[in-house]
C-alpha cells in the first residue's frame, strides 16, 4: 500500500451487557496497524462486567443509558476527535489492516465519503453453523447485500454495515448524524444520506471483519431474519428509500403465490401453476444446497444447507409483513431479543422512548 499521512482516527464501539464479547474485539482493537486512533465504547447501561472488563483496555466510555442505536453513534460521533470515524459491533473481532484499508481508499479520492468491507460470519463449528454461514455468504442468502456477500474488487455500492464503516468525520457532519428517529437501517440510512451529497459509498474487499453472530441453530437464524425482515419496512414506512428493490420483489411475490393459493380452490389452472412455482423454488434450492456442500468439501450437511436457506426466506418474508403493520413496541421487542444480552431491568430501561 503507496505512503499516506493517516490522520487521526476515531472508532466507535456500542456495548450494552457484552461481557461475552468485549475482552476479544479490545484484543483486536488495540492490535490494529494504524499510527494514530482513539476507541471510544459506548454504553447503553450494562448491569454485568462489561465496564469493569472495559477498565483493562485503553478507551474512552460514554455513558448513554437508555439510548438507541442511532443515538447512540451520535453520542459516539460528539465525542470524537478523530478526523475520520469508523465503527464496528461489539460481537466483532477485527483484521490488522482494516481500518488502514479502509482509510487508503477514503484518503485517496475526496469524492469518497464512506467505505466499509466484507462482514465475515463466524461460525461455531457444528454442522449448523457451518450450513448457516455457506447459505449467507452465498448469492441465493443474501442478494448481493454487503451485509454478507463477498465482492471481489473495490466497488461503488448502496450501502454498508455497520460493522465495517468508516466516514469522513465532515461528509457525516454535512449528512446530519444518523437518524435518532430510526431504531433499524439507521445504517443505510446514513449511507443514502451522504450518496445524496454527492459522496461515493466504497466496498473494499480487503477491509475484513469478523462477525461472532452466533446463529448455530435455525430458531435463532429465524428470530434474526423475522427482526431484520421487520426492521426493513419499519424504516421504510418512516424513509421510502430503505425498502430495497430485493424486499419489494419479495413481498410482490408472496402476494402473488398467496393470490395463487386463493384462487387454486376456484380452478385447477391456478393449483398447477403454484405447484409449478413451488416446484420450481424447491428445486433451485437444492442445487444450490448441493453446490454449497461441494464447495464446503462435504463439510456442511445437505438438508442443513436447505433448511437454512428456507428459514432465511420465510422468516425475512415474514418480517416485511410484520413491519408493514407493526407498532413500535413489536419492533423494540424483537431488537431486544436478537440483538443485546442484558437482565430484565437493563431491557426494559433500553426499551423505553
Amino acid at each position: 500500500m503507496p505512503k499516506i499521512r493517516y490522520p487521526k482516527l476515531s472508532i466507535i464501539v456500542l456495548v450494552l451487557n457484552s461481557e461475552r464479547y468485549v475482552e476479544r474485539l479490545c484484543q483486536s482493537l488495540i492490535n490494529l496497524d494504524y499510527p494514530d486512533y482513539e476507541l471510544i465504547f459506548v454504553d447503553g447501561g450494562s448491569t454485568d462486567r462489561t465496564l469493569h472488563m472495559l477498565k483493562n483496555y485503553p478507551v474512552k466510555v460514554v455513558h448513554a443509558p437508555g439510548s438507541k442505536i442511532a443515538e447512540a453513534r451520535n453520542r459516539g460521533i460528539t465525542s470524537a476527535k478523530g478526523t475520520l470515524v469508523a465503527f464496528t459491533d461489539h460481537d466483532c473481532t477485527v483484521d490488522r489492516e482494516w481500518v488502514k484499508h479502509l482509510a487508503y481508499h477514503i484518503l485517496s479520492d475526496p469524492f469518497v465519503g464512506s467505505v466499509g468491507g466484507p462482514n465475515y460470519i463466524v461460525h461455531d463449528s457444528t454442522a449448523k453453523s457451518k450450513a448457516i454461514t455457506y447459505v449467507l455468504g452465498s448469492w441465493l442468502g443474501n442478494a448481493g447485500s454487503t451485509q454478507f456477500f463477498k465482492y471481489k474488487n473495490a466497488r461503488a455500492v448502496p450501502a454498508i454495515p455497520a460493522c465495517n464503516m468508516m466516514f469522513r468525520r465532515d461528509v457525516l457532519e454535512q449528512a446530519g448524524l444518523f437518524d435518532q428517529n430510526l431504531l433499524y437501517c439507521e445504517d443505510a440510512d446514513i449511507c443514502h444520506r451522504v450518496a445524496k451529497l454527492g459522496y461515493t459509498v466504497l466496498y473494499i474487499p480487503g477491509a475484513i471483519v469478523y462477525h461472532h453472530l452466533r446463529l448455530n441453530s435455525f430458531r435463532k437464524m429465524w428470530t434474526y431474519f423475522l427482526s431484520w425482515g421487520l426492521g426493513r419496512t419499519y424504516g421504510a414506512r418512516k424513509k421510502k428509500y430503505l425498502f430495497s428493490k430485493t424486499s419489494l420483489a419479495l413481498l410482490a411475490c408472496s402476494l402473488f403465490m398467496f393470490t395463487m393459493a386463493f384462487l387454486s380452490f376456484f380452478h385447477q389452472l391456478f393449483l398447477l401453476t403454484i405447484m409449478a412455482i413451488t416446484g420450481a423454488y424447491f428445486a433451485t434450492l437444492f442445487f444450490t444446497s448441493l453446490k454449497l456442500k461441494m464447495k464446503a468439501k462435504g463439510s456442511i450437511r445437505l438438508r442443513y444447507a436447505f433448511f437454512a436457506f428456507l428459514v432465511e426466506h420465510i422468516a425475512y418474508t415474514l418480517g416485511l409483513f410484520f413491519g408493514l403493520v407493526a407498532k413500535r413496541p413489536l419492533a423494540y421487542r424483537l431488537h431486544d431479543k436478537q440483538y443485546v444480552t442484558r437482565d430484565k431491568t437493563s431491557a426494559q430501561r433500553f426499551g423505553k422512548k
